[in-house]
């Protein structure tokens, strides 16, 4: 009898720690839908990790908390084991099938970083703004139209919310709007889990205007900007500084980009502008300010590492491959392989990298109008048999942003399916 009971104790314990297996690594990187920056209630720290018990949820402490305030450590989950397997099986299921997003593989790597991505609210601007938000970057978010601002940050911020622990700082009235809006919506839930989630305090809202000190805490920050008008970036960058005194921006990422697709004898000068204007000038106008604004170069390696400033250009692969009707659009971004490669010998020694990612095509809007035949043309060009997803070429900027890459400069990185 006593051997049957010890057996049982055992199997017991091994359940325990399976299901420990599949919650802990959840919770450890930030993918558990439960916890919305929530503090330690001993030591009144931030909670990014937490232990969790899985017999006893109640009793889940975080690992933030020190020896000292060990023993006293409890958070009130309100939740069984199984709702919490339940919620992370969810947020799994919520991941895309055919592009899974690679997550905080290392997180924080870019915490204290400040990025730039111009046209960050949708495409894949918007995916590398949520993936660079997962890596601990504060990020400035910037649209040409008001609209897609408000509906790329509510994006951002409902992602955000459901993938992470800590809090994130809404800067701006676009970015507050959002976060009031999504709150407004949790509040009106009739799901009882989210609404009773809604009274955690996942996103620091409050005043807008911080103090230079404040920057430490990780924001997502909503600007309008005609990047293609020098004054309208200009005052994008008198905004930035209005908002949060003394910022300085430590890597710029140019998403934006338009396409109009007709023959060339068939191009309108108009059109030819525009592309010109946002595709090329755009990132020489936001280039040109965010370089005056660097801060200091020794005390940011201190902070950061070594090349702690980078700017990464989105190209296209038919800038290198060429295909007919965009003879313009790739004029536009061929343009900025030599940008690329002439900006990296500029500031060479400067602390500056400066590289371009080529993708290939990818559905978003500008190729979510294709129709079948042209969608299996485009398909017998490329190795891998299907378009990309935004998801699949977020992680590259994250790469670019990151420390692994700093001795990488005036390079082209494709990401095209084989194509190039």
């Amino acid at each position: 009898m006593f051997r049957l009971g010890k057996l049982a104790s055992r199997r017991a314990q091994r359940r325990e720690k399976q299901l420990a297996g599949l919650l802990v690594p959840a919770l450890a990187q930030q993918k558990c839908m439960n916890s919305r920056g929530m503090t330690c209630n001993a030591s009144n720290l931030r909670i990014n990790q937490l232990f969790l018990n899985v017999s006893n949820p109640a009793r889940t402490r975080c690992c933030s908390v020190t020896p000292k305030y060990a023993q006293h450590c409890s958070i009130n989950l309100n939740l069984d084991s199984s709702t919490l397997q339940r919620r992370y099986m969810a947020s799994l299921a919520a991941e895309p099938t055919n592009a899974k997003r690679s997550g905080p593989r290392f997180p924080h790597e870019l915490k204290g970083h400040v990025v730039i991505v111009t046209g960050g609210s949708r495409g894949i601007g918007l995916a590398v703004t949520q993936e660079l938000l997962d890596a601990g970057a504060s990020v400035v978010v910037v649209s040409r139209t008001e609209e897609s601002l408000v509906r790329g940050l509510s994006k951002i911020l409902e992602h955000w919310r459901a993938t992470q622990l800590q809090p994130l700082r809404p800067v701006g009235a676009f970015a507050l709007a959002a976060a009031e809006a999504l709150r407004e919506a949790d509040q009106a839930s009739t799901d009882p889990l989210s609404a009773g989630e809604s009274q955690m305090s996942f996103f620091q809202t409050g005043d807008s205007g911080q103090s230079q000190q404040d920057q430490h805490q990780q924001m997502v920050i909503g600007l309008t900007c005609d990047v293609a008008n020098a004054n309208s970036v200009g005052d994008m960058f008198k905004q930035l500084q209005g908002l949060v005194p003394g910022i300085k921006a430590t890597s710029l990422v140019c998403c934006a980009g338009i396409c109009h697709e007709t023959l060339l004898s068939r191009t309108d000068e108009s059109k030819c502008n525009d592309m010109f204007g946002v595709n090329v000038l755009g990132a020489v106008y936001t280039t040109k300010l965010f370089l005056r604004q660097l801060p200091s170069l020794a005390p940011t390696v201190e902070q950061l590492g070594e090349n702690p400033f980078r700017i990464v250009y989105f190209g296209s692969v038919v800038g290198g491959l060429g295909k007919a009707g965009v003879a313009v659009y790739a004029a536009t971004k061929s343009a900025l392989v030599g940008l690329t490669k002439s900006l990296a010998k500029e500031y060479k020694g400067r602390g500056i990298t400066v590289n371009m990612i080529a993708p290939g095509f990818v559905t978003t809007d500008m190729t979510r109008n294709l129709d079948e035949a042209q969608k299996a043309a485009l398909l017998r060009d490329i190795p891998l048999q299907r378009l990309g997803h935004p998801e699949d070429i977020a992680p590259s900027v994250r790469y670019l942003l990151g420390p692994w890459s700093r001795y990488m400069t005036g390079q082209k990185l494709s990401i095209d399916g084989g194509m190039s």
